[in-house]
């Protein structure tokens, strides 16, 4: 992955041992998920999707309690 402000990109394959390494469209780093725009709206989706799934095991586990 790399990041630029420059619309026309030079793309340049990296090597190690002659191997070359493969792109990658983002990137999670110390938990925020980076993509090479700088655009955080797949991070917006993972915490909300997180979010999600934490309230249905609330309902879930919660269903046997009456209050009164």
């Amino acid at each position: 992955m790399f990041y630029t402000h420059k619309m026309d990109t030079i793309v340049y394959d990296y090597k190690v041992n002659d191997t070359v390494l493969g792109r990658v469209e983002f990137i999670k780093d110390l938990g925020v998920t980076f993509d090479s725009k700088f655009n955080f709206s797949l991070h917006y989706i993972n915490i909300v999707s997180s979010t999600h799934k934490m309230l249905g095991f609330i309902i879930r586990v919660s269903l046997d309690f009456y209050f009164y």
